[in-house]
């Protein structure tokens, strides 16, 4: 027996969830997500989040402030857009090419390489926006020498 059943995310609760543990017992659920917004808004959402990074704040806590905020009145479905997005922004700055332009930390055959760093190196590019992530991807070698992006203030993004 197949049934189909349409709920808004929102209406989703954990009594309706074992309510439909209990019809369907051992059933497989298929889970399709239609979103009414264009993938070309999620990318516009996105981006302006990350442009409201506070660049000139003391610390890193004050620099992610503004966009954490502007996120926290997002819909969910909104909220795992943005994650799906950074993962793939990510990605795509995933490469050797981009891995041997970060600087001293560089990747090089032969050589000590943390893929942690290489992520921070990544993370900041993205965060400074759809204009650098644009650049760097384009042209690995303008990947800034001397950047990452961690959560704590005695890191900064720098280089950019």
């Amino acid at each position: 027996m197949t049934a189909i059943l349409k709920v808004k995310v929102e209406e989703l609760t954990a009594g309706w969830l074992e309510q439909i543990k209990a019809n369907y017992g051992d059933a497989e659920v298929e889970v399709h997500i239609r979103e009414e917004s264009s993938p070309s808004m999620r990318e516009e959402l996105f981006w302006a989040i990350l442009d409201q990074l506070d660049w000139a704040a003391v610390d890193n806590a004050g620099i992610i402030e503004p966009a954490v905020q502007q996120l926290s009145t997002c819909t969910l479905s909104q909220i795992y857009a943005f994650q799906e997005l950074l993962a793939q922004k990510l990605y795509q700055l995933d490469t050797p090419e981009h891995a041997r332009h970060i600087g001293a930390a560089a990747f090089s055959e032969g050589r000590y390489f943390s893929v942690d760093y290489f992520l921070y190196a990544r993370a900041c590019v993205v965060a400074h926006g759809k204009a650098v992530f644009d650049e760097v991807l384009l042209h690995p070698s303008e990947n800034a020498k001397r950047f990452d992006f961690r959560t704590t203030a005695t890191h900064r993004c720098y280089g950019l």
